[in-house]
Parts: structure tokens; C-alpha cells; sequence
């Protein structure tokens, strides 16, 4: 049982309440119950006097001890106080209402200290009497003493005070349990949540209104649930996207390879060859996208980050491209700034992104076009862009176009043996270096553009 962790709460906070009615009663003990038995103490002592002084009157008066008792009688019950004339051997002389014989302390108990101090006294505490026990001077004759006690007020109002605090600590004890409960419940939820996740049932995690700490948890745990889910189910969706992306050029190959056999001159057999050739290079690009996309999500995958110069960099691109481009009869132009300052990042990586995007303008940009490669400085970062004179990308498309395999025109990018990964590659990238990437489309400014911050030189 105590192995449950509303359990242990509960026993932590019954100590705690324990512990606390303890504190509440010594404090109260030190606080009211001593101050109000020096009060008491100060008063009695003055009433002892006072008594003391009208009995030793009237035995001055040739009054008897014993005669003093209708004295006695009314003093104590007008000042609430138990008093006795005792002789040197401590029997009652005198004995008031409320007192009885056998309720006297011994005389052994007060007469050292009466006659060392002149008094007695005995505090009230745990339910006893003040008691103050003093001589009453007579004059020669046998020794009286006057004997007062005072019981503090006290069993009523101590009764009422214990109970009460004991009606107090019931309640607490009662509301311990649902308050533990209203602890652990959430947790005990999301407990069964994630034996979903264990199961394989990635589910959203319950939802919380709660604004602590356990309200927190909650949110990240149901954020992580929709990340953990929605890569499952891209894993699921690329590998059935690649099964399809492998399933066509292999077809193709197949085909071509039945028809190389049925060939039945030398320049059917080369084209076939040729066909064969071309998917074979499809798939060697795919596989070759592939492993880098795959290798980007690792969690140990890291940059060789340095200075980059952006100029450097889109030239870099340029250079490669420039033989596609005559042979395409497709302007490749660059528009850079040499004074453009530098970023921080991985060249090889970034160099990965224009080709990319280069890539992608050669597919969509007609013979005779342009492609511009460019880079230039917006505020705190360096915008690199990429534009072509090409048809350009519906706004529904330009968000998705992002994600792996996904084609919007699916015949069009079959033909081109482009696999779709490109642009998911060059997001990756992007997101590894806390950068951004976008279409815009701007008429003859339609392209890709992507942000870094520029290199901190400090």
C-alpha cells in the first residue's frame, strides 16, 4: 500500500498536520497559557496579602483562628479562591467552601520553603492549583498559616480549546486523502498514456486545465505525443512514398531489359541501354538523398561550422552550374555583393541548398530562360535567393513542396528522375543552422529564399 505515491502523500501530510497541532498547542502553552498564569500568579499573590492582613486584624482582635471562617467563607467566594488557616503541623483550622482535608499538600511539601523564603508557592501547570502558602503573624501565640489556592480557569475553556483544535485536525485528516488523490490523479493519467505509447497507440495525451507544474508536465508530455506521432506517421508516409519512387525506375528497368532482349538492331539496344543507364543514375541519386536526409535527423549529427562568405558561396554554385546552363541555353546570372558580411555555417552543407535549389530551377525553368543566384543583407541577415523565369508555384503547393517526395507535378518530376528530397534536404539544413527557407512568388523575382544571421565577429 505504501508503495502508492498518493499513499506516501497522504502520510507526509498527516505527520505534517501532527507535527503541526503540536507546535499549535506549545505554542499556545508558551504564548497565552504562560502569560495568563503570571497574571494569575500576580493577582493571587496580591488577594494572599490581602487575606493575610484581614485574618491577622481580626486575630489581633483576640479573635480565633476558627472564628475567621465566615471571613473566610465570603472572601473566597467573592474573589474565586480556595483558602485554609492551617496550624504549624498543617491541619485545616479554617477550611473555605470548595477545599477538603484530604486535597491539602503535605505539610512536609511548603513549610521549608515558608520558613527559608517566607512563602510557598506552587505553579498551575498540567491542571494543578496555584497554591501560595504564607504565615499569618500572631503575635506569639501558635503559628497559623494561611493557605490560597487558584485552579486556572480553565478545564471549560481548555476543554473547548482541545476540541476545537481537535475538530480542526479531523477535518484536515479527512481532506488529506481526496488532496492527495487530486495529486497523483493526473499523474496516473498520464501514466496510462504513456503505457499507449509503449503499446504503440500514440495518442494525444489528455488534456489540463492546471496551471502548475503538473499542468506543465502535461503540456510537454502532449506536445511530445503529437512530435513522437507525427514522426511515426512521416516514417510511415516516406517509406511508402520510396517504396513508390522505387518501384518505378525498376519497373522501367525491367522493361527496359525486356526489350534490350527482343532487340534486334544495335541502335534499339543502345537506346534501351541508355534508358537503363538513366533510371540507374535515378536511383543512385535517390539513395545518395536519402542516406543524407536520413543522416541530418541523427541525433548526433553535427556541423563543421566556420565563416562563410556569402559571395564566395553563391559563386561556388554558380561555377558548378554554369556548364548545364549552356547547354540548357539558360542564363545563369549572379547577383552578389562582395561586401556582403559573412555567416556562420557549414559551406558543404549550404553549397548542398543552392544545388538543391539550383536543381530544382533548372527542372521548372525552359530553355532560353534565367536563373538568378544571388545573396544580399536584410537588417541582422544575409538573404540568399535563387529566382527562374519558370512557371512558378501555386500558393496551396508552396508549404508542402517543403516535405519529402511530395511533387506538384508527379509526371513532370518522374521524368526528370528528381525524387522530391531535394527541398526537404535544403529545410533540414536550414533548420540545423536556426535559419529559414521560403517561396515567394514575385513575378520575375518567383524563387526560393533562405535567411541566416550574420557571423557574430565578437
Amino acid at each position: 500500500m505504501t508503495n502508492k505515491l498518493y499513499t506516501r502523500i497522504a502520510l507526509n501530510f498527516l505527520m505534517l498536520i501532527g507535527i503541526g497541532m503540536i507546535a499549535v498547542v506549545l505554542w499556545f502553552y508558551v504564548t497565552v497559557g504562560r502569560t495568563v498564569a503570571r497574571d494569575v500568579h500576580a493577582m493571587l499573590q496580591g488577594q494572599t496579602d490581602f487575606i493575610a492582613a484581614l485574618v491577622q486584624s481580626r486575630l489581633d482582635g483576640g479573635q480565633a483562628a476558627d472564628e475567621c471562617a465566615p471571613l473566610l467563607a465570603i472572601i473566597s467566594k467573592e474573589l474565586g479562591v480556595q483558602t485554609a488557616l492551617l496550624n504549624e503541623d498543617g491541619e485545616p483550622l479554617v477550611l473555605s467552601n470548595g477545599l477538603a482535608d484530604g486535597s491539602l499538600l503535605p505539610v512536609s511539601d511548603w513549610m521549608a520553603d515558608v520558613r527559608e523564603k517566607g512563602r510557598f508557592v506552587q505553579s498551575g501547570h498540567f491542571g494543578r492549583a496555584i497554591l501560595y502558602v504564607r504565615p499569618v503573624n500572631n503575635d506569639g501565640a501558635a503559628p497559623v498559616y494561611l493557605y490560597a489556592g487558584r485552579v486556572l480557569s480553565g478545564d471549560r475553556h481548555h476543554l473547548a480549546f482541545m476540541g476545537g483544535l481537535l475538530v480542526i485536525g479531523c477535518l484536515l485528516v479527512a481532506a488529506v486523502y481526496p488532496l492527495s488523490r487530486s495529486i497523483t490523479r493526473p499523474l496516473s493519467r498520464l501514466t496510462g498514456s504513456l503505457e499507449k505509447i509503449a503499446a504503440g497507440d500514440f495518442e494525444q495525451a489528455p488534456p489540463s486545465r492546471r496551471k502548475d507544474e503538473i499542468g506543465r508536465l502535461f503540456a510537454v508530455f502532449r506536445k511530445m505525443s503529437l512530435s513522437v506521432d507525427e514522426m511515426m506517421r512521416s516514417g510511415r508516409q516516406l517509406l511508402a512514398d520510396m517504396s513508390h519512387e522505387l518501384r518505378s525506375p525498376l519497373a522501367r528497368i525491367r522493361l527496359g531489359t525486356e526489350l534490350l532482349h527482343g532487340a534486334s538492331t544495335g541502335d534499339k539496344a543502345a537506346r534501351f541501354l541508355q534508358v537503363i543507364e538513366t533510371e540507374v543514375e535515378a536511383l543512385d541519386r535517390l539513395v545518395v538523398r536519402m542516406a543524407a536526409y536520413s543522416r541530418m535527423h541523427l541525433p548526433g549529427f553535427a556541423l563543421s561550422a566556420g565563416p562563410v562568405s556569402p559571395a564566395a558561396l553563391a559563386r561556388h554554385a554558380c561555377a558548378l552550374y554554369h556548364p548545364m546552363a549552356g547547354a540548357r541555353q539558360v542564363t545563369l546570372a549572379l547577383a552578389v555583393d562582395g561586401q556582403t558580411p559573412d555567416v556562420q555555417g557549414d559551406f558543404d552543407l549550404l553549397s548542398q541548398v543552392f544545388c538543391n535549389l539550383l536543381d530544382n530551377a533548372f527542372d521548372h525553368t525552359p530553355d532560353g530562360g534565367r536563373i538568378t543566384v544571388g545573396a544580399r543583407q536584410e537588417g541582422e541577415q544575409i538573404c540568399f535567393f535563387v529566382t527562374d523565369t519558370g512557371p512558378g508555384v501555386s500558393a496551396e503547393h508552396r508549404e508542402r513542396i517543403f516535405e519529402p517526395l511530395y511533387r506538384v507535378d508527379p509526371a513532370r518530376n518522374s521524368e526528370s528522375g528528381r525524387a522530391g528530397l531535394g527541398l526537404a534536404i535544403a529545410r533540414k539544413i536550414m533548420a540545423l543552422h536556426q535559419g529559414e527557407i521560403q517561396y515567394r512568388g514575385n513575378g520575375s523575382d518567383s524563387g526560393f529564399y533562405f535567411w541566416l544571421h550574420k557571423r557574430n565577429r565578437s
